[in-house]
């Protein structure tokens, strides 16, 4: 995902590392637009990835992966 949305190789991308994460709710403390939050505890992680000397950051639960901040904002 990351490698797409920059325009690098896929080998371009290093993980630095995962934190298990305890979100709030479903928007995984970083909701989409137009998104339907749920409340209640959502268990997933949170993800460090590494392109072009920045450092990009994923929430995750057990289904869903998104960047936070979404890239197009970084």
């Amino acid at each position: 995902d990351l490698a797409q949305r920059i325009g690098v190789e896929p080998t371009a991308v290093r993980l630095l590392g995962t934190k298990p994460q305890r979100w709030m709710d479903s928007g995984l403390d970083c909701p989409r637009e137009g998104e339907t939050i749920v409340a209640g505890s959502v268990n997933g992680y949170r993800i460090s990835l590494k392109a072009q000397s920045r450092i990009f950051t994923y929430h995750s639960d057990l289904e869903d992966v998104r960047a936070c901040p979404p890239i197009e904002a970084q």
